[in-house]
């Protein structure tokens, strides 16, 4: 049989996912929305990863997301599959695809994972593009450190439990090419966030671990710097009055776990040096091709803006 798979001859193909709703990586990476990204591997393994699928498929690239703030919705990965093993091949990506879809449900109607021979495209015109695959060892590292890096929320807060305060997002994989083509290289890139200083490097820590048992080694940008919600905040109180006198009801105050320039302005100017607020009009749909502004909120967005200044630049500076 490995004879028989080592002389077999392949056919190139394309297996493809998308139609996720992806979105922002903090603000909805608590709504457990697939990740392309995650769900490619997912497929990978069940096609290359397994003893009843042993010899059926080549990996010669895979790629997926894009921005670090944004949740994958797009993945692809190009295959060698042995021409005697098509059939076999679909029906391995589509027995994942049904978990997938049933795991998922209505949070992912519109889900696609398909699986497309390449005519034309066989073992010689793979070697003389310069498409030739991974090496077996090196293609279970890639599929395997992709399976494992976490992808969520990792901690939520013990002040607000429904507030994700640790997370990543697995935001993109792609390779680069060697000089005589073929992929020598990947760089998976990850987006961690917290509002607790330290969690972040603890999250990488593990992806040391993780990128070191796989051949691999790790990066890190500086991370956005912590801001824990003030539950005692005297602008927050003063948001609230401003915001209940112009709507006539109470508004619901909470935290949301994304970037915001309000860490970064902490940090430099230092606690307590610094009370914060965070408002704005109603933006739906963030980082997706769907975003978009409801521009009925703008008005009174501004004027709570213009109240809020006002009350507290009548307010003595020792109050704060």
């Amino acid at each position: 049989e490995a004879a028989a798979a080592a002389s077999a001859s392949h056919q190139s193909a394309l297996l493809s996912v998308g139609g996720l709703v992806g979105g922002h990586s903090g603000a909805e990476i608590h709504k457990y929305q697939a990740n392309a990204v995650k769900v490619i591997a997912r497929v990978l393994a069940a096609l290359l990863s397994r003893e009843e699928t042993a010899g059926l498929c080549r990996l010669v690239d895979v790629a997926g997301g894009d921005k670090h703030n944004v949740i994958p919705r797009e993945s692809e990965a190009r295959l060698l599959v042995r021409q005697d093993g098509l059939d076999k091949a679909r029906e391995v990506v589509e027995a994942v695809k049904a978990d997938i879809v049933r795991e998922y449900g209505e949070l992912e109607k519109s889900i696609d994972i398909t699986l497309t021979v390449e005519e034309g495209q066989d073992d010689a015109a793979a070697a003389a593009a310069g498409t030739a695959p991974i090496v077996p060892e090196d293609e279970q590292k890639v599929i395997g450190l992709l399976n494992l890096l976490p992808h969520g929320p990792i901690k939520f807060s013990h002040s607000i439990p429904t507030l994700v305060e640790t997370s990543n997002n697995l935001a993109s994989v792609k390779g680069s090419e060697g000089p005589g083509g073929g992929t020598v290289e990947y760089e998976i890139f990850c987006s961690t966030r917290s509002s607790v200083d330290g969690a972040v490097e603890a999250v990488r820590g593990q992806f040391r671990s993780l990128a070191g048992l796989c051949g691999g080694s790790v990066r890190g940008n500086v991370p956005y710097p912590g801001w824990q919600p003030n539950l005692n905040s005297r602008v927050v109180k003063c948001a609230v009055d401003e915001v209940t006198k112009l709507i006539g009801s109470d508004p619901k105050v909470t935290a949301i776990h994304a970037g915001l320039e309000c860490g970064i302005i902490r940090e430099r100017l230092g606690e307590p040096a610094c009370d914060m607020v965070a408002f704005g009009p109603t933006i739906l749909g963030a980082h997706t091709p769907e975003e978009r502004l409801q521009i009925s909120t703008v008005e009174p967005f501004w004027k709570l803006l213009s109240n809020i200044v006002q009350n507290i630049a009548g307010t003595k500076r020792s109050d704060w």
